[in-house]
């Protein structure tokens, strides 16, 4: 006999019983044999309901606690696209993307916010680099790095930068002006 949904009177029915005697799920299971996996989850669901009824509410706190572990776990999870590229496929993709260098190395360093790139632009970054856009974008909203290969001489360590930068100004920095940055910005009209 295939299990039905359980009709709302029934359910309700079965709830106020079992509520008072958790003896009633055997009894309700004997008499609507086809409700019986609905009952024993709900059961369960009665079961749960009472073990958490003394437990606080998630506070706002908790919430951002949560979001910050899932993202941490993203990020852990974020596969770098760029790695796998050899200088041959890097020069490849930026002379399809046509962008100088230095616009690719913003966004192997993560230093662009994803949010300003034009989807189309991000489309065909993520097919040069081998990977889906739901990948490239994972690995983009992980905070700006500092290329390992990089040295300077200073007093104190380099660090990346704190916050990334819009997509126009990374552009704008690589000197890409007129109908090539407009081409570039509008490509997600």
């Amino acid at each position: 006999m295939s299990a039905q949904a359980l009709p709302a009177d029934l359910m309700d029915a079965f709830a106020s019983a079992y509520l008072d005697d958790p003896q009633a799920l055997q009894r309700y299971v004997a008499l609507h044999p086809g409700h019986a996996g609905s009952f024993v989850a709900y059961a369960h669901e009665i079961e749960l309901q009472a073990a958490c009824r003394d437990e606080a509410a998630i506070t706002a706190d908790d919430e951002a606690w949560i979001a910050a572990q899932v993202a941490a776990l993203a990020q852990a999870t974020a596969v770098d696209p760029f790695a796998r590229l050899s200088g041959a496929d890097y020069q490849a993709a930026r002379r399809e993307l046509d962008v100088p260098s230095s616009v690719l190395t913003a966004f192997r360093d993560r230093l662009v916010t994803p949010a300003s790139v034009p989807l189309p632009f991000l489309d065909r970054l993520a097919g040069l680099l081998g990977v889906g856009l739901a990948e490239l974008a994972a690995f983009l909203k992980g905070p700006p790095r500092l290329a390992a290969a990089v040295s300077y001489k200073a007093d104190g360590a380099p660090a990346a930068p704190p916050e990334k930068i819009p997509f126009a100004s990374v552009l704008a920095d690589a000197d890409i002006s007129g109908d090539r940055l407009d081409a570039l910005l509008d490509e997600g009209d």
